[in-house]
């Protein structure tokens, strides 16, 4: 195993988008691989909100609604978060607009921007699991097996 492999020990997943499937049906599932632990990133991402007042679930919270509003980025720019208002990881920048590059764009936006902002010797990068396969047969059974 190499250093950077031994480094990135910590291996989470997520779901982006309409994770419940109860509006528009898209999302997709992430893997990653970081050298903090997933408690370390959520109490990175709790202590921006609670320090600037941001909620990083306001962003792209709608439908097709991809931006990243002028007035949060002048912000954080104040804020010291955001040091280049042109060159923005994983951020899209036309004339005023300021749009999230997909969702790859928001989760390197949150990671490059935020959590490095309180880690700053924080890595990370997509997980693939080798030769993975779909399993179709089992996908979505077993919905009577979860109560609430």
């Amino acid at each position: 195993m190499s250093k950077v492999e031994d480094e990135l020990k910590y291996h989470m997943e997520f779901t982006m988008g309409d994770w419940s499937a109860d509006g528009h049906g898209l999302k997709e599932e992430w893997h990653i691989v970081s050298n903090h632990s997933a408690k370390d990133i959520e109490e990175a991402v709790k202590k921006f909100e609670k320090e600037t007042n941001f909620r990083i679930s306001n962003w792209a919270e709608e439908y097709e609604d991809s931006r990243l509003p002028t007035e949060d980025v002048d912000d954080l720019k104040e804020l010291g978060f955001i040091t280049d208002t042109e060159n923005i990881p994983g951020i899209d920048h036309w004339d005023e607009d300021y749009s999230f590059d997909g969702d790859s764009g928001y989760v390197t936006f949150i990671f490059n921007v935020i959590v490095k902002h309180y880690i700053p010797d924080f890595k990370w990068s997509n997980f693939t699991i080798p030769n993975e396969e779909h399993l179709s047969c089992m996908h979505g059974r077993g919905y009577g097996l979860f109560f609430l």
